[in-house]
């Protein structure tokens, strides 16, 4: 197939890839993006054939969802290897801890924070604690029973040292 796009001439091949072809081609993406500010997926694609690997669109989207980048700041992202993340303390960014009906605890956050308390939350294992449901600045913790919500809230309060709850 032969495909002309902004005045060039590239001839594309129907020929199967290997799984040698994804490797090299998610190692230049890494690559690329470690290196560059890329905004787009035509940007990477641009920059990939510069270094002779061609892509369509749909390849390069699935390549990214396998390496876990994502767009962060309007700019593709790779995640950081495990164990090479920054450890921050959290606790500070919880500002309410509320119990929100019989199985339900409200956490109040500061903008941009109630994912990554959800986060230590979680890693707490803390058997009162059923899961958590995290948005910009709002948590929910949700317990099993009115029982485990008491345990729960007390625990969180332990470890946030959160304002006490609203009546």
């Amino acid at each position: 197939m032969v495909l002309v796009k902004r005045g060039l001439l590239c001839i594309l091949s129907r020929m199967p890839q290997t799984s040698a072809d994804k490797h090299r081609r998610q190692d230049e993406i890494t690559s690329v993006l470690a290196s560059s500010r890329i905004r787009t997926q035509d940007e990477l694609r641009a920059d990939l054939a510069r270094r002779g690997i061609l892509a369509t669109q749909a390849t390069l989207s699935r390549d990214l969802v396998d390496l876990g980048a994502a767009k962060e700041r309007g700019v593709y992202r790779l995640p950081e290897p495990e164990g090479q993340r920054p450890v921050l303390d959290v606790r500070p960014a919880v500002l309410a801890i509320d119990p929100c009906g019989p199985n339900l605890i409200l956490v109040r956050t500061i903008p941009g924070q109630a994912q990554s308390v959800g986060v230590d939350i979680d890693a707490q294992k803390e058997p009162a604690i059923a899961g958590t449901v995290a948005g910009d600045d709002t948590l929910f913790v949700a317990t099993r029973d009115l029982t485990q919500q008491g345990r729960a809230l007390e625990r969180l309060h332990a470890r946030y040292g959160a304002a006490a709850p609203r009546p």
